[in-house]
C-alpha cells in the first residue's frame, strides 16, 4: 500500500474520531448532568440526600415517567405550590423561588421551582401543599457550568481531531501525488527495451 494512501486512512481515522469523541462525551454528560432526583408525588413529602454543600433545586417534573407510568402535564409551572424545605430537626431552610431553568431531554421535561443554599451535608425534607392536582416534584443539584465544560471540552477535542485529520488527508494527497509525478519521471526515463 503506497504511504500516501496510509497517511489518508490515518486522517480518515481522525475525522470519524474527530465526530466520535463528542458524541461520547456529551452524550452521557447530557443524561446524567441534568436534574435528576428521586420523584415524589405532590401534594405530599420527598427526602433529598445532601452529599455536599451547594446549591439544590426543586423540579416540577412536567414530563417524565413515575412508578413505571408516562405522564405529561399541561402546566410547566405548578402554580399554587406552597415549599416548605426543613432539617431533620424540623427547622426551615431559606428556599428561594427561581423559576429560570428548564431542562428537556428525550422524554424528560423539567422546570425549576427554586432552590436552597446547602451548608452541611444532611437529608432535607421538601413538603409541598397548596396544589389541587397531583403533580411529580423532584429535587437535586444541577450542575450546569459542569455540563457546559464537558460540551467543550468534547467540541475542543473534536475540533484538534478533526484539524488533525484534515491536515493528514491533504498530506496524504500530496505524497500521493508526488509520488505518481515521480513514476511518470521513471517511466518517461527509462530507455527502450532491446530488443
Amino acid at each position: 500500500m503506497k504511504s500516501g494512501v496510509k497517511t489518508m486512512l490515518a486522517g480518515g481515522f481522525l475525522l470519524a474520531t474527530a465526530i466520535a469523541v463528542p458524541v461520547m462525551i456529551m452524550v452521557p454528560s447530557l443524561s446524567s448532568e441534568g436534574p435528576s432526583g428521586e420523584p415524589f408525588k405532590v401534594p405530599g413529602v420527598g427526602v433529598l440526600d445532601i452529599d455536599a454543600p451547594g446549591r439544590f433545586y426543586v423540579w416540577h417534573e412536567y414530563k417524565g415517567s413515575f412508578e413505571g407510568q408516562r405522564y405529561s402535564s399541561r402546566n410547566r409551572k405548578a402554580r399554587g405550590a406552597i415549599i416548605a424545605v426543613k432539617r431533620n430537626g424540623g427547622e426551615l431552610i431559606k428556599f428561594v423561588n427561581d423559576e429560570s431553568i428548564s431542562f428537556s431531554l428525550g422524554n424528560r421535561s423539567k422546570q425549576s421551582l427554586g432552590y436552597i443554599d446547602a451548608t452541611e451535608i444532611e437529608p432535607v425534607v421538601i413538603e409541598v401543599s397548596g396544589l389541587e392536582d397531583e403533580l411529580i416534584f423532584s429535587a437535586s443539584r444541577y450542575q450546569l457550568f459542569k455540563t457546559l465544560r464537558k460540551i467543550g471540552l468534547s467540541v475542543a477535542c473534536g475540533a484538534v481531531c478533526g484539524l488533525a485529520g484534515l491536515g493528514f488527508l491533504i498530506w496524504g494527497i500530496f505524497k500521493l501525488v508526488k509520488a505518481g509525478r515521480r513514476e511518470r519521471l521513471l517511466a518517461a526515463n527509462q530507455p527502450p527495451p532491446l530488443g
